[in-house]
Order: C-alpha cells, then structure tokens, then sequence
C-alpha cells in the first residue's frame, strides 16, 4: 500500500532560464520547460522588459510555448529582455522565474569586394571573378 510520502510528487520548478537566442527579423519560437509538480502544465507571466507595443513576441501559449504571433520579431530592438513566468500544474501548485532572451540584430550579407581573378587568366570572353564578403554564408552570384 502506498504511503502519502511515497505518492507525493517532486517539487514543481521552472527549468528554463535562458531562451535560445532570437535574431530580428526572423521566426522564433522555443519551449519552456518545467520538472516535478503533476502533469499537464499551463504557463503564463507576470512581467516583462520587453517594449510594450512593438510585437507580439513572448506571447506564452498553455502549453509553454514562446514564439512570435506574427511569425517575426520585425520591431523590436536588439538587447536582452526578461519574461517573470509562471508554470502552474494540474493541482494548482505553481512555481515562477525569470527567464532572459537576448535578440540580435540581423545579419546583413554585404560584398565587400569583386574583382577578376589575375591567376585565373581566361582566353576570349570569359574572366574568372573572385569576391570577398562580410556576414554570409555560402554566396553565389
């Protein structure tokens, strides 16, 4: 027979501290985490650094979902912010903390310089280019 200590469940605590981080402009979402406490868990908060009015990200879903209602942080500024969350459990316990979501700016893709290639001599019509660049990832022109 089971005993009242031997059914208790583990204390209910938020895991989740920091928040992958979010780069303006781009699609974000992230799943905040909890242990202990009795299954299912809804989330909310209470409190935010983040700019009222500028967008709809840290919209918190039951299901501790924290992601972008509009798809992209377009608005918002670069920095770190701050969500107080609450997770409560299916008996109404609830444990609260602060978690922290640094955004970054976007990453702009630039050539910073194209030239022909002078060791790469090419007869006719035909000039091989070379191009150097800044902040981009596998570039072809």
């Amino acid at each position: 027979m089971a005993t009242p200590e031997s059914t208790k469940a583990a204390s209910l605590s938020v895991v989740t501290s920091v928040l992958p981080d979010a780069t303006i402009g781009q699609p974000y979402s992230t799943q905040l985490q909890a242990s202990g406490g009795i299954a299912p868990y809804t989330w909310s908060y209470t409190n935010t650094s983040y700019p009222s009015g500028c967008c709809a990200l840290g919209l918190i879903d039951n299901a501790g979902g924290f992601n972008t209602q509009a798809g992209s942080i377009v608005q918002t500024p670069a920095g770190t912010f701050y969500w107080n969350v609450i997770v409560t459990d299916a008996v109404g316990t609830t444990s609260s903390k602060r978690v922290y979501l640094t955004v970054k700016e976007e990453t702009i893709c630039s050539v910073t310089s194209f030239y022909a290639d002078p060791d790469q001599f090419v007869t006719g019509d035909d000039t091989i280019l070379r191009w150097t660049t800044e902040g981009c990832n596998d570039v072809a022109l």
